[in-house]
């Protein structure tokens, strides 16, 4: 990502990159997605790894 610098920076953790994607993916989340997207533009980037 060469060259990005975002003005925000909002960090989510999760125990799984699994669990990550099951929220992502949740009938309870979409709504707020369409919101998000037309309130603001942004990318999202999952990161995998341990502490």
């Amino acid at each position: 990502m060469s060259g990005w610098s975002p003005k925000r920076l909002a960090v989510l953790e999760f125990p799984t990159l699994e669990e990550a994607l099951k929220w992502y993916r949740s009938p309870e989340y979409a709504p707020l997605i369409k919101l998000r997207q037309k309130a603001s533009r942004g990318r999202l980037v999952l990161v995998e790894g341990t502490a």
